[in-house]
């Protein structure tokens, strides 16, 4: 009986052995795989490992299997260790490159034309918003178009839907199949083009405001084609 239960326990300390080697194993073909991020640690997971596979080969009077576990130990050991350091000056190369990002924003904030307060400190010339625009047309523009004063404009979209586009303007606001007809009141988009076209109240924005809507139903809501 006491022969037969040294028996069972070398048993299942070889099959111990054989599943710790197995884990060892494992790590190795996953640490193959991996990302340089998960290879630091998994190098230092089979170094780890590999420790209790040498004590137990010295245990056992395999001094020569030990010596060579001792050997891949240090390999993964040395291993884990550089791609710590090679890890960590990345990180700092990162941070580097993140300060030196830091501060070209700021720069390009202090340079903003639209920065309230600054203009009059940064723009000598002109204060209206225009300088970039200003110096790059400078060599194909007339000098005295460069320099004159800003000045705004309205688009005759008024007019156009009236009188060129009106056509365009209902049918594509009025016709059939309108895309935006879930969401805005057909019927008061009709009111608005007859409000327009033909009693003299002017409704262009708004009627811009529904022509881009019903285009942006058409295409992302229906899959229209252009």
């Amino acid at each position: 009986m006491p022969k037969f239960f040294s028996i069972i326990i070398l048993l299942v300390l070889s099959f111990a052995a054989g599943a710790e080697q197995k884990t060892v194993d494992q790590l190795k073909t996953e640490a193959e795989h991996a990302s340089p991020d998960q290879q630091g640690r998994l190098d230092a997971e089979i170094a780890e490992k590999l420790v209790s596979v040498a004590d137990k080969q010295f245990t056992d009077g395999e001094s020569v299997k030990g010596h060579a576990t001792v050997q891949e130990i240090l390999q993964y050991a040395t291993k884990a260790h550089d791609l710590v350091i090679e890890s960590r000056k990345k990180m700092k190369e990162t941070e580097k490159s993140l300060r030196e990002c830091h501060r070209r924003l700021e720069n390009m904030k202090r340079i903003d034309e639209n920065v309230v307060g600054n203009k009059h400190t940064i723009y000598q010339q002109y204060d209206d918003g225009k300088n970039v625009l200003r110096n790059a047309m400078s060599h194909i523009l007339p000098q005295k178009i460069v320099n004159r004063k800003k000045q705004g404009f309205s688009a005759p979209d008024e007019s156009w839907y009236r009188g060129e586009n009106a056509q365009y303007v209902k049918d594509l606001l009025l016709g059939e199949n309108i895309a935006s007809a879930e969401y805005i009141n057909p019927d008061y988009v009709r009111k608005i083009v007859d409000e327009h076209c033909n009693k003299g109240i002017n409704h262009r924005l708004l009627l811009w405001s529904f022509m881009c809507f019903e285009w942006w139903c058409k295409l992302f809501l229906h899959n229209e084609k252009i």
